[in-house]
């Protein structure tokens, strides 16, 4: 069974995109990692700071609170001094 050359053409058409998709992921992934690694750095030290000032807190108790923020955010509720 031979495939018609509108189907060949189109089989190549959607292999280079995908080629350009994953090519362009890559690329992206590349410039935006060492920006979102000093991010994670950045977040780690303050968190070992924050629990570092505040012996009252625990690790599991400062984790449930920023689980608690994340999840108003996500639903649009700025935890931000209250205000919503």
């Amino acid at each position: 069974m031979r495939l018609a050359r509108s189907n060949v053409r189109l089989l190549v058409l959607l292999a280079f995109y995908f080629l350009f998709v994953v090519i362009g992921a890559s690329i992206f992934s590349a410039i935006e990692a060492p920006h979102e690694n000093s991010i994670i750095r950045s977040l780690r030290n303050k968190r070992a700071m924050f629990l570092e000032e505040h012996p009252c807190v625990s690790d599991e108790a400062l984790e449930n609170f920023i689980v608690e923020i994340v999840k108003a955010h996500e639903n649009r509720v700025s935890p931000i001094k209250n205000v919503t």
